[in-house]
This record gives C-alpha cells, structure tokens and sequence, in this order.
C-alpha cells in the first residue's frame, strides 16, 4: 500500500486568526468596541456641530444663543451641550450577543428625543458604518486585543 502524503503551508496562520476571531466574540469584545467606537463617533460629530448625515446642525434660535452666550458656551456652533447632562447620559449596555446605545434617565432619554427630531445626532450614519465596518474587521483579524 502506497501512501500518500498532504502538505498544507500557512495552517499557523489560520489557526492564529481563527483564535483571534473566537476571542474577539467571546466576552462580547466586538460588540464592545463597536458600541464604544460609535459613542465616540457620536460625542465627536455632535461636539463639531454635525448630525447623523454629517450635515451641519440647524442653528440655535437668537434667544437661546443669547442664553447660551450669558452662560460662556459657543453662540453659533451648534454642539447640542449646555450642561452636559444629555451627552453624558449615552451609556453602553451590554447582553449576550449585543451592546445597546441609549440615555440613562428617563429625563435626559426625553431631552436627547426632543434634540433628535430637530437636530438628528444618535444613531449610525453612512461614515459611521465604514468605520465600524473597518473596526469589525480589524477586530476580527485580530488587530485588536
């Protein structure tokens, strides 16, 4: 009986990035860094004056700029900041197979509402999924750690 042998190059490398990608899903890794990344994503945009569709925000009325004004804070960029309550409240929640974005406190979830329908900042917009696509990828790859 003859044998026949197989020679298989670079199963090291497959093998190192199919653990890489088993880490990056267990413990929620890749849920995590995405939803973090798109916090951040959001607070940057929304801090520059840009909503979800990365046009700029409607502005301010004069009597609320002139408000804005008295207390220190940008007349004519619209940042969607005054005390920073809102922003701060976008939390990360995590479960098994995903991470949730939203606002703790029944207050500030109806304040961000109230912004969102004049001035849509929260959510995923064309640039965002590129980035989180390209995250994803990285993350998988096992770039990420």
């Amino acid at each position: 009986m003859s044998a026949v042998a197989i020679r298989v190059d670079g199963v090291e490398g497959a093998a190192s990035r199919l653990e890489a990608m088993a880490s990056a899903l267990d413990g929620q890794l890749l849920a995590t860094r995405l939803g973090e990344l798109l916090r951040e994503r959001i607070w940057a945009r929304t801090a520059a004056g840009l909503g979800v569709d990365g046009q700029p925000f409607v502005p301010y009325a004069a009597a609320y700029g002139k408000r804005r004004g008295r207390r220190g804070l940008p007349r004519n960029r619209v940042t969607l900041r005054f005390t920073g309550a809102m922003l701060d409240a976008l939390t990360l929640t995590l479960s098994p197979r995903a991470a949730t974005l939203g606002f703790t406190g029944r207050r500030q979830a109806r304040k961000a509402a109230w912004n969102h329908e004049t001035r849509p900042f929260f959510g995923i917009g064309h640039d965002d999924r590129a980035t989180l696509r390209a995250a994803a990828l990285e993350i998988l790859n096992g770039a990420e750690s």
